[in-house]
């Protein structure tokens, strides 16, 4: 989702694709209105935290140094010749990985402020699984490290009052008011499950769309089969989406199997079994209208539940498969955890 977004607003630079042809034939290629104010109109910031993790907060802390640095690296070339000296100091530092706490706390800002005076115009952010660091840092005992960095520093700096940002997205499968990040009360929360998703349907495959890329490549697969498979999602309520991965996976391989990763729905699972007994809770002091709607939102999050279940049942079954198999040519063979 947001490499896309990534190259729908990207103005492009040395090497991009003509982004006329990247989205040629698509929906969004029919609204001229929305592809000429905003179609490469936007430097992009995009990062995923999914690998700032770490068994301490040092390892952590040194990851996300990695991480940012990198990313300097992307605007390097760009940048460099447009920056004060004290500014091309502290650009350095990053880069080169010497920079203070201090510094790294204000990298992702300072950068968004950087390439809003080279381009003249607002930066959008994208950051994937941005819960990550503070999941990891709660598993391994340094949540409050983590937390101030990140939740009251990193977070809060770039996306609040930052006049060098157009917008920001932010994506994770934990809801924000369990992410632990304190700092991050001005967000507009988009959960894919609930009736009103104004992204409903849109990030994730419908069926016709299943059905239009069956027909280019030629697939021999049987819709009803990918149904059966891949369309085990509820999205705005009532939309029955299919897992893009998977379904890519399978057209390119003319097979139909689990090509989900397993972990993905455990975590869901969880995220969602926590919402169902906060919701149970307050179900139990509500009246009327909050009541109907509390019942609502518990019923939805069984449905997530029941799915996310679905496939962690469906993946075991194929683990069990596979280790009968190797067990099968290789009868000294010992799993870990079988």
């Amino acid at each position: 989702m947001l490499q896309m977004l990534k190259s729908f607003f990207s103005i492009p630079r040395n090497g991009d694709p003509e982004l006329h042809l990247l989205f040629a034939g698509l929906h969004i290629a029919s609204r001229q209105d929305i592809c000429t104010k905003h179609m490469g109109k936007y430097p992009v910031i995009f990062c995923d935290f999914k690998d700032v993790k770490g068994k301490s907060w040092d390892e952590m802390f040194w990851n996300f140094g990695d991480l940012v640095s990198d990313l300097y690296g992307e605007w390097e070339d760009c940048l460099m010749e447009s920056l004060k000296l004290p500014e091309r100091t502290y650009f350095e530092s990053i880069r080169n990985q010497t920079a203070t706490m201090d510094d790294l706390e204000m990298s992702l800002y300072y950068l968004s402020c950087f390439i809003t005076e080279k381009f003249g115009q607002r930066v959008i952010v994208l950051i994937d699984e941005y819960e990550a660091p503070i999941n990891h840092a709660y598993e391994h005992g340094y949540f409050n490290n983590a937390n101030e960095f990140f939740g009251q520093g990193v977070l809060p700096i770039l996306l609040k009052a930052n006049e060098s940002l157009q917008y920001a997205v932010l994506v994770g499968i934990t809801p924000t008011a369990k992410s632990g990040w304190y700092g991050l009360n001005n967000l507009k929360i988009h959960a894919l499950h609930t009736k009103k998703s104004p992204f409903a349907g849109m990030l994730m495959f419908t069926e016709s769309e299943v059905n239009q890329l069956k027909t280019e490549v030629g697939s021999e697969l049987e819709l009803a089969d990918l149904r059966a498979q891949y369309n085990s999602y509820i999205a705005g309520g009532k939309i029955g989406v299919y897992n893009p991965a998977s379904v890519m996976s399978a057209l390119e391989e003319s097979e139909i199997k689990n090509f989900w990763v397993a972990t993905e729905a455990l975590a869901i699972r969880i995220s969602a079994e926590q919402e169902y007994y906060t919701v149970l809770l307050l179900l139990d002091l509500a009246t009327g209208e909050k009541k109907r709607r509390l019942q609502m939102e518990l019923h939805e999050l069984t449905q997530t539940i029941e799915q996310a279940d679905e496939i962690l049942s469906d993946s075991l079954e194929d683990y069990r498969s596979e280790t009968i198999l190797l067990e099968t040519l290789d009868p000294e063979l010992e799993h870990d955890g079988a």
